[in-house]
């Protein structure tokens, strides 16, 4: 009796399993047929790592600002919060760094050349899509987008703050 249960159970499964694999088959084909356009692929991606960082980049700015206010006028609990916001934004900086230290880490072992490094290279790709978002400025407001002129503009703004972070950590680094 339990041996029939177990095989039925199986079979069940063997099913099921055959139904994930052709909802599998048929997902990875219409994401194949979607991503034919390679160039519109690597224009989403940037478009989503620029969002996400410029985020993080205005969490991080909007916290500090907080935190000098909550000082100023003597708002204990805003001042907490707002460091804590802080720390978290830091800490994402050092998520988004993770995969350039690991990379770095393949050529040296010495832990203040990989510190060094990273950091330069961060700088280096948050400096590029700062100025690849300035650029776009300059063609939207030539071509009367003012929407979206603007909200590159903050991208670019953002970008150049976060760049001149770096740069004072790259500084203290040396």
């Amino acid at each position: 009796m339990k041996l029939g249960s177990l095989v039925s159970e199986i079979q069940l499964e063997s099913k099921l399993g055959d139904e994930f694999a052709d909802i599998g088959d048929e997902l990875a084909q219409e994401l194949k047929d979607e991503l034919e356009n390679q160039d519109e692929l690597n224009e989403v991606v940037m478009s989503i790592v620029a969002y996400v960082m410029l985020s993080n980049g205005i969490m991080g700015l909007t916290s500090k600002l907080v935190k000098r206010i909550s000082k100023k006028y003597n708002f204990g609990k805003g001042q907490a919060a707002a460091e804590k916001i802080e720390a978290f934004a830091k800490a994402n900086d050092d998520r988004f760094m993770y995969p350039i230290r690991k990379a770095v880490s393949l050529f040296t072992k010495d832990e203040a050349k990989i510190k060094k490094v990273t950091h330069i290279l961060f700088a280096v790709v948050v400096l590029s899509m700062a100025l690849n978002a300035g650029m776009e400025v300059f063609d939207l407001i030539k071509n009367s987008d003012f929407m979206q002129s603007s909200v590159n503009s903050l991208r670019t703004a953002v970008g150049g703050t976060k760049v001149h972070a770096l740069v004072r950590t790259i500084a203290k680094l040396l």
